[in-house]
């Protein structure tokens, strides 16, 4: 998958870039930002693949692809825990918690944002891991 954008909420306009690689937040902001970003990093035809990316994930919560009928695409509306390798992971975060995530590490309140991470995911809840 290598990254995609999660939208937390949405009618909000706010993405969360997210890793595969590192398990992680990498980035975040509005959309604005987010295709700033991507013009400084890949040009013109950064923006327009950024600009789809960030369509799918208006309408699904993710610009992951579905990888499996058993699961939702990875940060999907419907998934609701994120596997995060930050905060002494591997551990879990609720996607119902991204936001607050994002507002903390932005605040530098890191231990805040690394209190939201669970060890353990909840159970009887199906998380999907990439």
């Amino acid at each position: 998958m290598g990254r995609c954008y999660i939208k937390p909420e949405r009618d909000v306009d706010f993405y969360v870039e997210w890793s595969s690689v590192v398990d992680s937040v990498v980035g975040y902001g509005n959309r604005a930002e987010m295709l700033a970003d991507a013009k400084e990093e890949w040009g013109r035809r950064g923006v327009e693949e950024h600009t789809r990316a960030l369509a799918l994930a208006d309408e699904t919560g993710t610009s992951a692809r579905k990888t499996s009928r058993d699961y939702p695409a990875f940060g999907a509306w419907d998934d609701v825990e994120l596997r995060i390798m930050e905060g002494g992971g591997p551990g879990y975060l609720l996607r119902a918690d991204l936001r607050r995530y994002c507002d903390l590490l932005e605040a530098d309140d890191e231990a805040g944002a690394y209190a939201l991470v669970r060890a353990d995911t909840p159970a009887g809840v199906a998380v999907q891991e990439d």
